[in-house]
């Protein structure tokens, strides 16, 4: 009679797939490392990882894609003195596309200017900017010389 009281279950049926494995397939640690019985089998926790690995595999990459599709739709990237020879040759190319000249539309482009290399301050920056400009289209380019807010100092 004792010794059916002391019977031990050997086999537990997984809850995933169904199938009645040895106990030991259940057994597991918990994160704090005590041995633990789980309701799926090793194998079926084995399946749920490797697809758990795969999908943030594949958003990984889809990732890595989207980037490299913005990267090839970036903007230009220039040094300063490129911008002049830039804007002369985007303003040429745009103006060839139209046979009478005094109906162009607007002109539009944007670029980005690497002025990291620059050793000057940001008002002598945007004058060296604004005077490549100017040389590439011909215009004088008018900006704030000054500010005029609230904290400005009064003279």
């Amino acid at each position: 009679m004792e010794a059916s009281l002391n019977l031990a279950i050997t086999t537990v049926e997984c809850t995933r797939c169904g199938v009645i494995k040895p106990l030991c397939d259940f057994m597991d640690y918990n994160k704090n490392n005590h041995v633990v019985k789980r309701s799926t089998c090793k194998n079926c926790r084995d399946k749920t990882v490797q697809q758990y690995k795969m999908a943030k595999k594949r958003a990984f990459e889809t990732e890595e894609n989207e980037e490299d599709y913005e990267d090839s739709n970036s903007l230009d990237v220039l040094e300063p003195t490129e911008l002049s020879d830039y804007i002369i040759k985007l303003s040429d190319l745009y103006s060839m596309q139209f046979e009478n000249k005094e109906n162009l539309s607007k002109f539009y482009f944007e670029c980005s200017v690497n002025v990291s290399m620059l050793d000057s301050t940001t008002k002598k920056i945007a004058d060296y900017l604004a005077e490549s400009i100017e040389d590439a289209d011909g215009f004088t380019w008018i900006y704030h010389q000054c500010y005029s807010g609230k904290r400005a100092l009064k003279v």
